[in-house]
């Protein structure tokens, strides 16, 4: 699990990296996103996010398998933010499903091609980085 988590801070570090060739996105963030979190000492998270970008009002859906224990269920969360040029703010709130309620804010930025986020997720003070690919 280690390598899988070095491997995915490897890429992010990679990916959330300036170029000379950054280019403003513009276009809409709608529909269906496969994503992976990880931080806080845990191990990657892989989900699922279904959005709809309405002049920069972005609403969803995530979907994330439950990595603990001997059971499988899901955790199910509402996305609300916004989207400006190539940066992406939202909430995400679990919505009690698997015994999850919290509140997760997400900062990240579209890299040019409008087909990857990368950024960072935090509850508090505990953060980590995210990555989303359509």
């Amino acid at each position: 699990m280690r390598s899988l988590l070095a491997a995915f801070l490897l890429c992010f570090a990679v990916l959330a990296a300036p170029s000379a060739a950054t280019a403003q996105v513009s276009g809409s963030l709608s529909g269906v996103w496969r994503g992976v979190f990880a931080g806080a000492g845990n191990q990657p998270t892989e989900f699922q996010a279904n959005l709809a970008d309405m002049g920069g009002r972005i609403t969803g859906d995530t979907t994330e398998l439950s990595t603990r224990g001997a059971d499988s269920y899901f955790y199910l969360g509402d996305i609300r933010g916004t989207h400006q040029g190539d940066m992406v703010r939202f909430t995400k709130t679990y919505d009690g499903t698997g015994g999850r309620s919290h509140v997760v804010e997400y900062v990240g930025r579209v890299l040019p091609g409008g087909r990857r986020i990368v950024g960072t997720w935090s509850i508090g003070t505990t953060t980590g980085q995210f990555e989303m690919v359509r």
